[in-house]
Order: structure tokens, then sequence, then C-alpha cells
């Protein structure tokens, strides 16, 4: 399951790690695109740092692609890289047929 998130990647709410959570459950492969994400806090990293944790835990193989440049740069920094892979998309959802998918605000 490919999930493409745009806005901001914060810990706004719970219902950040419940979203990532409930995918996490259902699919063999979860890949959020941050492609449209202009913005992560450090709680949105270490939602992210959870969800890949529940996906190791699961069986379930996760990874992040498209972050921007200094996003990328803050992974490695905190070693993020090493739990969560960073795959390319070179694909808009619209062109997947997957518009239903986008998640706004993740």
């Amino acid at each position: 399951m490919i999930v493409f998130c745009r806005g901001r990647l914060i810990w706004s709410e719970e219902g950040t790690l419940l979203k990532g959570t409930f995918f996490v459950r259902n699919c063999e492969r979860l890949t959020l695109d941050l492609a449209g994400v202009h913005s992560i806090d450090a709680r949105g990293f270490g939602a992210l740092a959870i969800i890949a944790k529940r996906a190791l835990r699961k069986s379930v193989k996760f990874a992040v692609s498209n972050p921007t440049r200094r996003a990328d740069e803050l992974m490695r920094l905190v070693k993020l890289n090493t739990v969560m892979p960073t795959v390319a998309i070179e694909h808009a959802p619209s062109e997947l047929g997957l518009s239903s998918f986008v998640a706004s605000e993740c």
C-alpha cells in the first residue's frame, strides 16, 4: 500500500499514529510517499519511528519515499534510515489511479 501524504507531518493529534497503525495491520508493505509534505516536526519523525517499529513487529515492509532533502538528511542524522529505508516513487497518485488514498496532513 502506498499512502501519498501532503501538507505537514506533525503530531498534532493522536490520529497521526493511529492512522499509521491501521495501515500497518492491514497490509504486507506500507510506503508513505512524502513528496507532498512540506514540513515534518520532531514529533512527526517520532510518529514515523513508532510506525516503523510496529511494522517490524508485524512483519510489514515499511518505507518512506520522496522526502525533502532536509527531511532525508535529518532521517540519516538520527539513523531513522536504518529502520525505514527511503525508496523512489516517480508517479503521482492520479497517474496510479490512487487518488482516494491521498492523505492530507498525515
